[in-house]
């Protein structure tokens, strides 16, 4: 099961970036640190994804931070996520 990636972000105060690339258009996270975040689902395992900046978000240029094992209850991941989103972006 895929979870969507706004219920990671729920609450958190981030601003949803609809961003278009060659491929189509997919919705990234600006935090209150001007970093921009996504989390994907690869295989088994969910990533937290940053970008620097915009540019690099519109480059597509984001980096795997933390993974988190998809088997873990719905809830349980997504508490473990936001935990981590909202230290990130108060480590400025």
């Amino acid at each position: 099961m895929v979870i969507d990636q706004s219920k990671f972000f729920a609450g958190l105060g981030f601003e949803p970036f609809e961003m278009e690339y060659s491929y189509g258009k997919e919705m990234r996270y600006k935090g209150p640190d001007g970093g921009f975040y996504r989390v994907d689902h690869f295989s088994d395992v969910y990533v937290i994804e940053y970008a620097e900046n915009e540019e690099e978000a519109r480059l597509n240029r984001f980096e795997d931070d933390d993974l988190y094992d998809d088997s873990l209850p719905e809830e349980v991941l997504i508490a473990k996520i936001q935990a981590d989103l909202k230290e990130y972006v108060t480590q400025i």
